[in-house]
């Protein structure tokens, strides 16, 4: 279905802009809120295992990616409190 290639870019593009910020966790020149980050987390985990129920495979499989690159950043960033 269309929606799913558009929604996978869409996450694709979410996911490439989040590049730079996962340098900069990376670099220790910021620091991540951790609430912020396993609430985002969990929530693009959760779209995620939808997408996949509703056969938006691309879709499904970008929401992933997305959540495991904040989830980097969250982790370099070394707020885990």
């Amino acid at each position: 279905m269309w929606q799913d290639i558009v929604m996978s870019i869409v996450g694709l593009v979410f996911a490439l802009v989040m590049i730079p910020q996962l340098i900069d966790c990376y670099k220790k020149k910021c620091k991540m809120n951790s609430i912020s980050c396993s609430i985002t987390i969990a929530g693009l985990i959760a779209m995620g295992i939808c997408m996949f129920t509703l056969e938006a495979y691309y879709t499904a499989f970008m929401e992933t990616i997305t959540a495991c690159v904040w989830g980097l950043c969250w982790y370099f960033s070394g707020d885990k409190s």
